[in-house]
């Protein structure tokens, strides 16, 4: 039998022993973890105070560099202090942004050559196209210290490289394997290649961690952490060619390929597919998204922004939640003759720098679309404009393609411009354009 200990009290204690205070709890002060992000120095002008660009009611957009070489597609450098920019025919100029000195990095015809920044800012991997139909990668030093080398080394095309952010790991797309491009990785990092399988998948999710604790770059120039703070990955460029992986076999284009920070997983169009996301081993595939023109990820490789269908859209990788789209909606007031002279004039630009002498054949080139340009102002329709536009591509018919000229062309009806053919010799067999009058 068990029985219920009755407690006695000791001798000295009370009959009544009163309950013990309660304690209250303690008031932690905290902060909420959006107030946590350092403050800016309080002499820093409004105009570079990041919280205040959204109230902003217009921003003032001045040019960096206004030349008639047709200076185009720029990108910064990681640090901000340079541009990269594609000058002419396909000439890659590198710009300093506080000195204004630029140099020519690499010079060159092709006009789709394509190139991105290492992210520690030392090298730019670029594609260009050779005159034997083939397309090759290649890193250069951003400085010019060294000559670019080939890291690729196909006789096929090999586009859009992309680094890791430990500068160790290089993708982009080929179709080196057969007639749909697929993608691709190479490691500039030797060491890489003889890590165990429980080596490398350690590498890359310490690669991801350390991607997603990256924040932006300080406003405050005094602020900006130093060289030394950051490892320097030492690029093994000569024999990199040797260590060239194929990610994917698939019978669709792999197109507009991204690769996160980490290195860990890569974005790309998968033809019918869609827009989709893969772990660097192949696993993990998600779709994100329609088949997209992609412009970037974030800083931290957890969202893509992309352009679908007009619109501007970010999505996760994980494949989480809806696509948030970035609609604009506004009214424009556009000058429709204005507007066609400038198409012309981009339409002449395109011809005059792709034509596969430099010398144009004697051409003078300038002066021909000048001469159109003046019937361009008087077009009324779309339809006008075309005939002109034709006509200016078939200034180029006695001494490029062969063809054979005509002693008189249709006019313009409503320009009644008169076409007449010059055989002259002093003229170079040029057409010659005159207006008879203006439109009706």
């Amino acid at each position: 039998m068990i029985l219920d200990p009755i407690l006695i009290p000791l001798p000295g204690d009370p009959a009544d022993i009163p309950p013990p205070p309660q304690e209250p709890p303690v008031d932690v002060e905290s902060i909420p973890e959006e107030e946590l992000e350092e403050e800016l120095p309080e002499d820093v002008p409004a105009d570079r105070d990041p919280t205040r660009w959204h109230d902003a009611i217009q921003f003032e957009v001045t040019p960096v560099i206004a030349e008639e070489t047709n200076d185009r597609d720029v990108s910064p450098s990681p640090d901000g202090r340079s541009l990269a920019f594609r000058r002419g025919r396909g000439d890659l100029v590198i710009r300093d942004l506080e000195s204004g000195e630029e140099r020519t990095l690499v010079e060159g015809w092709d006009s789709f050559m394509q190139w991105r920044w290492s992210p520690d800012g030392r090298y730019i991997a670029y594609s260009q196209n050779d005159l034997d139909f083939s397309a090759n990668i290649f890193v250069v030093p951003a400085d010019g210290s060294a000559e670019p080398v080939n890291i690729t080394r196909h006789p096929r095309n090999d586009l859009n490289p992309r680094w890791s952010a430990d500068g160790r790991k290089l993708t982009f797309i080929s179709n080196r394997s057969g007639e749909n491009y697929d993608l691709y990785r190479v490691y500039l990092d030797r060491d890489i290649e003889s890590y165990t399988p429980r080596e490398l998948s350690t590498y890359y999710r310490n690669a991801r961690n350390q991607a997603l604790a990256q924040s932006p770059l300080p406003v405050d120039d005094a602020q900006d952490a130093t060289e030394a703070d950051r490892e320097v990955a030492e690029l093994e460029l000569e024999d990199a060619w040797r260590r060239v992986e194929r990610i994917t076999a698939s019978p669709a284009h792999q197109t507009a390929n991204e690769m996160t920070p980490g290195g860990d997983r890569y974005v790309f169009n998968a033809g019918s597919e869609g827009l989709v996301a893969m772990d660097w081993d192949g696993s993990n595939r998600t779709r994100i998204g329609p088949s997209a023109n992609v412009q970037h990820l974030n800083i931290t490789g957890e969202q893509v922004v992309y352009i679908a269908n007009g619109r501007v859209a970010v999505a996760n990788l994980s494949g989480s939640g809806s696509p948030r789209y970035l609609d604009i909606s506004d009214r424009l007031r556009i000058d429709l003759r204005q507007q066609a002279l400038q198409k012309f004039h981009e339409a002449a630009r395109v011809i005059g720098e792709n034509f596969y002498r430099t010398d144009l054949k004697g051409l003078d080139w300038p002066a021909v679309v000048e001469e159109y340009a003046a019937l361009i102002r008087r077009a009324r329709t779309s339809s006008e404009f075309s005939d002109i536009a034709n006509r200016l591509m078939g200034s180029w018919r006695p001494r490029t393609w062969g063809w054979p000229t005509r002693d008189r062309c249709r006019p313009c009806a409503s320009l009644r411009a008169g076409w007449v053919s010059n055989t002259n010799a002093s003229s170079r067999n040029r057409t010659a354009v005159s207006a008879i009058a203006s439109p009706r």
